[in-house]
């Protein structure tokens, strides 16, 4: 009798439970294109800004970055645009969908915003911008005035709908057949060698 587990039985038994596979992978590709046809598209904004650093002010571009990052921002921009909601909600969703980047030696500011309503989009962009002299002037930390200056003004980036759908159904099913075929060759390996202790006892 042969102990080892050959690569012939493995594909043997691929062979034997494929119309099994065949059946689940259909089922899931209708769920995904399903999930496909019901994408709703992101609307992500993206604005850009430069520190008026005219003093040669040291570390200024890092004060501003504070400002924007700090939670009394996000506490401004809760009262001004998220009446009667929960606060934590608003700072959570701000966390996930905010982004905000500079190169390290550059006094420019990337700000982009994902979400599903263009105008709310902008409109927090602006926000964020319109509130780093007022909440500046509140704790301090420069005499500058203004700090920034808008580069560009807050733009739609288009998202490819079609290529990102097709991602969808595509990747998500080549994940599924993968994670089938490993799970059927753990499960005869695991079989395998169960049923050769039990023939040596």
């Amino acid at each position: 009798m042969n102990n080892e587990l050959t690569v012939k039985h493995l594909l043997n038994s691929l062979k034997k439970h494929r119309s099994l596979l065949l059946i689940c992978l259909i089922l899931f590709f209708v769920f995904f294109l399903f999930k496909a046809n019901t994408y709703v598209p992101i609307i992500k904004v993206n604005t850009s800004i430069i520190v008026n650093n005219l003093d040669n002010e040291d570390d200024l571009k890092n004060k501003v970055l504070s400002i924007m990052r700090s939670k009394t921002m996000v506490k401004t921009l809760y009262e001004q645009f998220d009446s009667g909601g929960n606060y934590y909600d608003f700072s959570l969703m701000l966390k996930r969908r905010l982004s905000i980047a500079s190169a390290r030696y550059s006094k420019v500011i990337h700000l982009s915003f994902k979400g599903l309503d263009e105008a709310q989009s902008r409109s927090i962009l602006n926000g964020i911008i319109n509130n780093i002299d007022i909440l500046n002037e509140e704790v301090g930390l420069s005499s500058q005035k203004p700090l920034v200056t808008i580069i560009d003004e807050p733009y739609v980036v288009e998202e490819n709908v079609k290529e990102t759908k097709i991602k969808i159904v595509v990747i998500n099913t080549l994940a599924v057949m993968l994670t089938l075929i490993a799970g059927l060759l753990l499960f005869e390996y695991i079989r395998f060698y169960v049923n050769e202790d039990r023939l040596n006892i």
